[in-house]
């Protein structure tokens, strides 16, 4: 995505300015929920996508193989120094790092489903051995790792003189893992400030370097031109139709906060309009929307819905439709200080909770439906409404005698079919039971050990809200304390203070 201020130009570019940026589930088979604006609209021309074959160099790339999300430095990854990845410190080594970063990869695929990093990459991360420990953890979990270079000040300045130390950035991680064929590579973050042949030109100079250096094309990733005046690295027309390209995968970003309010089907001829005639080999290597404001994207895009769930909705439903990659931004990470990426992480290291272990860092989900998006664009979806297994009883989490009376005390008693042990995990933070009539509830608000878990009408309020963790617990966003079934009494689940043992522990059945 962009950076936080406006670019300056290519030396050889025209002249261009990134447009003005506004506002940027208990979820799936276990409960280890864990560790990716207003611009005037630009009416894009619409276009049919061609059914034509794909060409024969696009051969032996299958993009739908991506499923990935983003792991980035906190304050998004502009920078002079050594990306240090939110979750690390700058004071890590290998091993640190390492043990770091084996967590996140394991929460990453657990709690989503994920099999791709993109990370960001440049000149004074190239040779820092640390950061070759979250490469190395990644790929050992069978991850597929993108890097992808950032600019260090945000201006893209490929000068001549800048060009040698460029270069050899990508000379040095080339070398290193061209033996690795989990590890590919993007020479440049959205090339805002290149006219398109000038964007061309400078990307196929560097598949002529990189292939020299035996980089096969098919672990390349190219971006797309700049489409108009939101649309970083978004046009992947000039690319799909120019030999120079052929085998290398086609990188499109996109997102909605850059314009005003389109319709469903304005996003999705917009999409299939930059993507052109090469679906085969098109990755949204770059696409996200608000995941941490309660927006439902289970709702049917219309006139009184956020702008994000039309775009949300048709753009996972064209990657679906077309088997297309797809990767998150952010996971985790990212910019703090712009308002329209604040929002886009769909997992967050919440500081208001204890920092956990290096072994546990403590991610939890804040908007389900937006993983349930992100699932089904991944052909992978999950339901947001289960049984809730506790770990230490292997039994579920139940609604004693079906009763939908207000300030029932929940229990744990053997998983049946039963309404009332289906439990919907909801945008808004609440888990509701009998189709969304009742909350799970802290009763009275209660912030302190012993406070009795019932259900009740929904009513908004810290004690009705629930964040899940990658450790599996489930925690009240009023006290901080977790769901506990008490070891000495199954009916009587309450909050606690937070703990390692298995009754505080659950998982979606």
């Amino acid at each position: 995505m962009p950076p936080p201020t406006p670019l300056a130009v290519h030396p050889a570019a025209a002249s261009a300015t990134a447009p003005v940026s506004t506002r940027t589930s208990l979820h799936r088979r276990a409960l280890t929920w864990m560790l990716c604006a207003l611009a005037m609209l630009t009416t894009v021309p619409l276009m049919t996508l061609s059914t034509a074959s794909p060409a024969a160099a696009d051969s032996g790339l299958d993009p739908s193989q991506f499923h990935g999300v983003h792991w980035s430095r906190l304050g998004d990854n502009f920078t002079p120094d050594r990306l240090v990845l939110q979750g690390l410190s700058a004071n890590d080594d290998y091993n640190s790092a390492r043990t770091k970063a084996d967590a996140m990869f394991a929460t990453f695929q657990s709690t989503l489903g994920a099999n791709t990093v993109r990370l960001p990459m440049n000149p004074a991360t190239a040779n820092w051995h640390t950061y070759d420990a979250v490469i190395d953890a990644a790929t050992a979990k069978g991850f597929k790792v993108i890097l992808c270079y950032w600019s260090e000040d945000g201006s893209n300045k490929i000068a001549d003189s800048y060009l040698p130390t460029w270069n050899q950035m990508w000379d040095t991680e080339v070398a290193k893992y061209l033996s690795n064929p989990l590890v590919y590579f993007d020479p440049m973050n959205e090339p805002v400030g290149f006219t398109t042949t000038q964007w061309l030109d400078f990307a196929s100079n560097w598949i002529t370097r990189e292939s020299a250096n035996g980089l096969p094309r098919n672990r390349m990733f190219i971006e797309g031109a700049e489409a108009d005046s939101g649309g970083w690295g978004s046009d992947l027309r000039p690319l799909c139709g120019d030999s120079r390209f052929d085998g290398v995968y086609l990188a499109m970003h996109r997102y909605a906060f850059p314009y005003g309010a389109r319709s469903y089907d304005d996003w999705v001829n917009d999409i299939k309009t930059y993507m052109g005639n090469c679906p085969s080999r098109t990755v949204i290597e770059e696409f996200g929307a608000d995941a941490d404001n309660g927006i439902n994207y289970d709702a049917s895009p219309s006139a009184t819905t956020p702008k994000e769930v039309a775009f949300l909705r048709a753009i996972t439903d064209v990657i679906r439709e077309y088997n297309l990659g797809a990767i998150w931004c952010h996971g985790i990470g990212g910019r703090t200080t712009s308002p329209d990426h604040d929002s886009l992480n769909i997992l967050r290291l919440f500081s208001g909770f204890d920092s956990g272990s290096a072994e546990n860092l403590p991610l939890w989900v804040p908007n389900p439906t937006a993983v349930g998006r992100l699932e089904y664009a991944w052909g992978t979806p999950t339901s947001d409404t289960s049984r809730l297994r506790n770990v230490g009883y292997d039994a579920c989490l139940d609604v004693p005698g079906a009763s939908p009376a207000n300030g029932v005390q929940l229990q744990v008693t053997g998983c049946g079919s039963g309404d009332n042990q289906q439990w919907t995990r909801q945008s808004d933070g609440t888990i509701t039971v009998y189709n969304g009539a009742k909350c799970l509830t802290a009763a009275g608000s209660g912030t302190t050990n012993g406070t009795h878990v019932v259900i009740n009408d929904c009513q908004g309020g810290a004690g009705q809200q629930w964040y899940q963790f990658s450790d599996g617990t489930i925690r009240n966003a009023g006290s901080k304390l977790c769901l506990d079934a008490d070891l000495y009494s199954e009916q009587n689940v309450q909050l606690w203070s937070c703990g390692n043992g298995d009754n505080q522990k659950w998982q979606t059945l």
